[in-house]
């Protein structure tokens, strides 16, 4: 607003200048001309114009004459000069202002220019720093990486406070055992492994500090074995027979020290067999004069006038004291899974090898130590099986082979819980030895006596009483083997020994007894005695062979019976001399030219022959009927039968051959091969 007054304060002077100056000259008519030619170009309509004129009119009011008029340039220069002064005074207030303000400038200049010297020198100064910064702070995360691996190094390579003092002291030194061991034990035991396989690992890197490490960790080692080694030791020495009662941690002890110091661990063997070996023979004493709890079951020797029985209570008592001893020592090593309660294989060993090969060293330790611990029971057990084996004591043969088969049968149980070599089913082995050839003895002694006391053949050509006596007790035996423990396979080769040591001596007593007879009666008299033998013998798979071999010597003596007995017939019907002829003739040309074999010769003889046919049976019968035998009484009657239908078919053909010159052939033999045999199958 006071721009719009000022500009028509302007305006309005010049207008008065315009109107009031002088213009007596051409050029300042021209002048005047122009001017008043602008004066009247202008927009009266304006805005601004009339708004100009609005405020110069309002400076006179009602005063507005001619004077005042005339006076409107003065008015106006001096409403401009008292306008301008006003401008002026206001504008030194900030001329004022401004040198201040120039002033604070120019210091503010010299600030920043001691500010711009001093940053300039900082920012120098703050790039060492800052370079500084960066280098202390790599090397503080380098530092810092060097931490976390030191505290990472000693986390896996150093045993805790807590390990160290498990692995040496327990807080539980006062046990019936010494030094007890407890979990943290086996904890600790296994991170000093652990530590020790990874050492080649540190050794890669850090030589010094992975074999200063490795020494340690071995010190470590080295005394938590002797403990555990004096530990095992003293559990071993109360270790009870209840296998329900054994600590767990002593599992877990005994398949540490079998890993890895299988020395000790032999070591502390000593000791579990001199315990347990004391205990048993304590125990079988105690079962041998005194019984079980309240005398039951009864003292073992009570029944030492039975041999037999005496014997198998003696060998069931061990075999069952072996059982429990083996599942004793299976718990004590882990039993037969061979289980690792705590120690692993480290990582550097083969899982599956180390498992397997760590079952099977436990099974030979067990076995092993079942051996040893039975050893002291053997020769209270031999001093008593020599008792019962003693010639004064007669033992019957039965009783001597029932003993050698027990014998047999507990050293074969025995070896499958503990090894065949142990002590104890080897000395079985050599007992059974023994005791056979004991048996083998009295049968050689046996028979001796009855080839030297020959017994008379009975008069029906049966067999002795000493082939049934012997048969009876070959029965028995066999019955006992049978129920042996042997395998099929290997029966037949076993026992063959026994039946040649009853069959031999038994085949040459019947054959001295037979030699007076003649050969049809020996014949007979030797079948029914091995017949006998065969029948005995086949009543088992495994006598089949020696059954056969019977069978040849009865089908050799059935030969002879065959030839005897039909030699006999042949000679009783008169062909015997025809059949002579015909076999070993000399001459060539017609058999009926030969002496004795003409046609009215061979028609006699073969008239008395059928004849004679009728009483085949009463010649046949009595021989054939003292085989006791059936199926072989019928085989020998065929058989004979048989020599004669071929003996008579064989002088048929010659007499009905062309080349013999037989007249009228069928008038000479009535009947043919075929209906003779028919005849003589049904005598």
């Amino acid at each position: 607003g006071q721009i719009d007054s000022e500009r028509s304060v302007c305006f309005i002077s010049y207008l008065c200048v315009l109107l009031c100056g002088d213009y007596s000259s051409v050029e300042m008519k021209a002048s005047l001309n122009r001017k008043l030619q602008k004066v009247l170009e202008v927009d009266t309509d304006q805005p601004d114009f009339l708004a100009t004129l609005q405020d110069l009119s309002a400076w006179y009011g009602p005063v507005n004459t001619k004077d005042t008029r005339r006076s409107l340039r003065s008015d106006i220069e001096r409403r401009a000069l008292a306008a301008n002064l006003e401008f002026l005074e206001a504008f030194s207030l900030v001329q004022e202002h401004l040198d201040e303000v120039q002033k604070d400038v120019e210091q503010l200049k010299g600030c920043c220019k001691e500010m711009g010297e001093r940053l300039a020198h900082t920012k120098v100064n703050a790039g060492k720093l800052i370079t500084r910064a960066a280098e202390l702070q790599l090397e503080q995360k380098t530092n810092e990486h060097k931490t976390e691996a030191s505290a990472s190094l000693l986390s896996r390579f150093q045993l805790t406070q807590q390990e160290e003092q498990a692995l040496y002291s327990s807080p539980d030194a006062s046990s019936a055992t010494g030094d007890e061991i407890n979990a943290e034990f086996f904890g600790a035991l296994q991170r000093v492994m652990q530590i020790y396989s990874e050492c080649p690992i540190l050794l890669r890197t850090h030589q010094r500090a992975g074999f200063e490490i490795m020494e340690l960790m071995s010190m470590h080692q080295q005394a938590a074995y002797d403990r555990l080694y004096r530990w095992v030791k003293d559990a071993f020495r109360v270790l009870h027979d209840d296998a329900s009662d054994i600590n767990p941690l002593l599992v877990v002890a005994v398949a540490t020290l079998q890993a890895k110091q299988p020395v000790l661990l032999s070591y502390c063997f000593d000791e579990i067999v001199s315990t347990r070996s004391k205990v048993l023979l304590n125990a079988f004493h105690t079962a041998l004069t005194i019984g079980g709890p309240g005398g039951t079951p009864r003292p073992i020797e009570m029944h030492a006038h039975d041999p037999l029985r005496y014997v198998g209570d003696m060998l069931a008592w061990l075999h069952q004291t072996v059982a429990t001893e083996f599942e004793l020592m299976n718990r004590v090593f882990g039993n037969e899974a061979n289980k690792r309660a705590q120690i692993q294989p480290t990582s550097s060993e083969k899982v599956e090898t180390a498992q397997d090969k760590a079952a099977k060293e436990t099974q030979s330790n067990i076995k092993s130590v079942l051996s040893r611990i039975f050893e002291p029971l053997i020769q209270p057990f031999k001093i008593r099986l020599d008792q019962v084996l003693d010639v004064q004591s007669k033992p019957t043969i039965v009783q001597v082979y029932r003993i050698t088969n027990l014998l047999d049968f507990y050293a074969r149980t025995v070896s499958r819980l503990i090894e065949k070599e142990a002590s104890l089913p080897t000395s079985f082995i050599y007992f059974k030895e023994e005791a056979l050839k004991m048996f083998y003895d009295m049968l050689k002694e046996h028979g001796d006596k009855q080839l030297a006391n020959a017994p008379k053949f009975p008069d029906d050509l049966s067999p002795p009483h000493i082939v049934h006596e012997s048969m009876s007790r070959l029965m028995e035996i066999m019955g006992t083997f049978d129920e042996s423990l042997v395998p099929v396979e290997e029966r037949s080769a076993e026992f063959t020994p026994v039946l040649s040591a009853v069959i031999d001596p038994l085949c040459r007593v019947c054959a001295l007894s037979a030699s007076p007879l003649a050969a049809n009666d020996m014949a007979v008299y030797l079948i029914n005695c091995l017949s006998v033998m065969q029948n005995t013998v086949a009543s088992y798979e495994f006598g089949v062979p020696r059954a056969e071999i019977l069978n040849e010597h009865i089908e050799s003596h059935m030969d002879t019976l065959v030839q005897e007995e039909a030699s006999k017939v042949l000679q009783h019907c008169g062909l015997a001399d025809k059949l002579s002829i015909l076999q070993y003739r000399s001459t060539e040309g017609p058999l009926s030219s030969e002496p004795l074999m003409d046609s009215k010769s061979i028609a006699t003889g073969m008239r008395q022959f059928e004849r004679s046919l009728f009483e085949l049976g009463n010649i046949i019968s009595p021989q054939c009927d003292k085989l006791i035998d059936a199926p072989l009484r019928t085989g020998a009657r065929a058989r004979i039968a048989q020599v004669i239908t071929g003996v008579y078919t064989t002088l048929y053909d010659a007499v009905q051959d062309p080349a013999n010159k037989y007249d009228d052939p069928a008038s000479i033999m009535n009947y043919k091969p075929a209906q003779i045999k028919t005849m003589l199958d049904a005598l």
